[in-house]
């Protein structure tokens, strides 16, 4: 497990793309027509010609861009190959995995895709529907070898981009389309799956300018925006409310009220409900099921006295677990814990350890502000 990270990343939406270099100006919305005007001498807007890709290199020097920088998709993500083979033959164009540990698969097409576009992504995510961690860990591991890439695991890599959290990989798959361009009928069906289905599906295209210096400018639109994907994939605490059993439902209701009040603020999504302090903090995360809940609570207690009675906890109660961090110790060559995890939590476990979960959590707050002072008692352990 990852040392905390010393800064947390806040996801960044882009709702508009604007360049403005030696008297251009490219101003893009996401609506699906997109113009460009370029300011001439006199100081008027004259409509430019943006050329299409030459898209027998679209697969060569697209794909080769969002590798480089996948944020010109509309977020940030961890490319982890290219080429992809499958079992098929078939290969895929970029696979990726977002903030939240889910699988991208990122297809481009030369020309303008037909409805057969779809029935091809749906094919490719039944290959990765049931693939375990270490398989994927073992695609990333190949191809970050090939990048000179300096970290051991998948893991590593995610939590060194987007911040030690925990996640779980590949509880979802995301798929992006990118052409030249898509006619109504695609749009009609990537808006449909989207927003019927929850299928986390989007089409992206891009416009290309070339100005007579020779300087190159792309232009991205998407089919679903960054805001109305967060109305259709993301999932709100009802979610989890409606498929407990009543028992678990008080539990969770339980839980949405003491961090509420406390001032937190919850994240949910499909399998797991983040809880942020002051909107970046991530101090843990709750995981429920139909017939109970988890809490997971990050901490780091390094004195040993604080060591020893949380061990005690733990060897009186099978449900009290306690999570070492695997790279750092203290000087003294003592251990530093890094998260408690209730597990089968009931309202009763929770009332009974919750000093124990306060001391958990301003730890974690403490450690955030004072990281760099708290780092001169700590050491690498040497693997």
């Amino acid at each position: 497990m990852a040392f905390p990270s010393t800064s947390r990343n806040a996801k960044k939406k882009c709702q508009n793309i604007k360049i403005k270099n030696e008297g251009i100006d490219i101003v893009g919305d996401l609506s699906s027509k997109i113009k460009l005007w370029q300011i001439d001498k006199s100081d008027a807007p004259v409509e430019a010609e943006t050329e299409k890709f030459d898209y027998s290199n679209l697969e060569q020097r697209l794909e080769s861009w969002i590798e480089k920088n996948p944020t010109i998709l509309g977020e940030k993500l961890l490319v982890i190959d290219r080429q992809h083979l499958l079992p098929n033959r078939e290969t895929i164009d970029l696979l990726a995995v977002d903030s939240e540990g889910n699988i991208v698969v990122i297809e481009l097409k030369r020309s303008k895709p037909n409805r057969e576009v779809i029935a091809q992504v749906l094919d490719y995510e039944t290959f990765f529907s049931d693939i375990k961690e270490d398989e994927l860990n073992e695609i990333a591991t190949t191809y970050f070898e090939k990048k000179k890439i300096a970290f051991e695991n998948l893991r590593e890599v995610h939590s060194a981009m987007f911040g030690d959290k925990e996640v779980a990989f590949n509880d979802s798959i995301r798929t992006f389309i990118v052409a030249p361009e898509l006619d109504t009928t695609i749009e009609k069906i990537i808006n449909y799956l989207s927003a019927r289905y929850k299928m986390d599906i989007n089409g992206v295209t891009f416009k290309y300018y070339k100005d007579k210096t020779g300087k190159e400018f792309i232009i991205r639109n998407v089919v679903v925006s960054p805001e109305e994907r967060n109305k259709r994939t993301v999932y709100n605490l009802n979610y989890h409310l409606e498929r407990a059993d009543s028992k678990t439902k008080n539990l969770l209701n339980f839980l949405f009220d003491y961090f509420s009040k406390e001032d937190f603020r919850l994240h949910p999504t499909k399998f797991y409900i983040s809880i942020l302090k002051a909107d970046s903090l991530y101090v843990g995360y709750i995981k429920p099921r139909k017939t109970m809940a988890h809490l997971t609570l990050y901490c780091d207690f390094f004195k040993p006295e604080d060591i020893s009675r949380i061990e005690k906890m733990g060897k009186n109660d099978p449900n009290f677990k306690i999570g070492y961090n695997t790279d750092w110790i203290t000087k003294e060559n003592g251990k530093i814990t890094y998260f408690i995890r209730l597990e089968k939590l009931t309202p009763s476990m929770f009332k009974k350890y919750r000093e124990e979960i306060e001391r958990a959590i301003e730890s974690n707050i403490y450690y955030e502000n004072n990281y760099e002072s708290l780092d001169k008692n700590r050491k690498k352990i040497n693997k």
